[in-house]
């Protein structure tokens, strides 16, 4: 009892309760104070949870810790791989309009849902950004289906340096979900996390913007290796 009176007497004399007749209240300062520590709370919770997965982030990669803010966390680690690939596909078959950087080659079946959505039903707006490794990959593994895209106004495929995370922006009927991915070593795909909040779409966006505008199409990126079966 006399612990909680010492605690009460020095969140009163800090400004952060007040007395009155009915007995203590939080005052306004105290309010934002809990409402800090309630957002703090649940970054951690979320950042706890997708440790395994945020471990295969480079240490230096851009952050924004409010990303984690009621997130949701979908890792191979805890749920069967099929059930996250397929959360992340349908996610990608509901959108009309796709942004976002791929560090690694997709599975067959994303890939095959962007082709149909993009061109074959001509529903879905892709803008992509890739490394210029990932970029020779594909351009090695899916080599019509690059081609057929450079032709189609539905694909937007471009080539950067380097990205420190893959990461989309899914847009469905004017609401737009973020999403965070984790590959590993070998370029495996581990899971990733989703938030819908302003603020993370915000980051996120951003850093799509940013790389964007040092991207290169990716015909000009293939005009220069001639080693690539894609042809100009």
């Amino acid at each position: 009892l006399q612990r909680v009176d010492r605690a009460v007497d020095t969140l009163q004399d800090s400004g952060l309760v007040e007395r009155t007749d009915e007995g203590f209240r939080t005052t306004y300062a105290g309010r934002v104070l809990l409402d800090t520590v309630r957002e703090a709370t649940a970054i951690a919770d979320t950042a706890g949870a997708a440790t395994r997965l945020l471990d295969h982030l480079p240490i230096d990669a851009p952050r924004d810790h409010r990303f984690f803010d009621d997130a949701t966390v979908e890792s191979m680690a805890d749920r069967s791989p099929s059930v996250v690939l397929n959360r992340i596909t349908e996610s990608l078959a509901a959108a009309d309009r796709v942004r976002g950087g791929a560090v690694a080659p997709n599975s067959d079946e994303f890939i095959d849902v962007i082709r149909r959505r993009t061109l074959v039903e001509g529903d879905l707006q892709v803008e992509l950004l890739l490394p210029e490794s990932t970029a020779a990959q594909v351009a090695a593994d899916y080599t019509a289906i690059i081609e057929e895209s450079l032709d189609s106004d539905h694909v937007t495929l471009q080539v950067v340096d380097d990205l420190p995370f893959a990461f989309y922006l899914m847009t469905a009927d004017g609401a737009t979900d973020a999403q965070l991915l984790a590959h590993g070593p070998y370029g495996n795909f581990l899971g990733y996390v989703e938030n819908d909040t302003p603020v993370a779409v915000d980051w996120l966006e951003a850093l799509f913007v940013d790389h964007r505008r040092e991207a290169r199409p990716f015909r000009a990126f293939a005009a220069d290796r001639p080693d690539l079966p894609v042809s100009e």
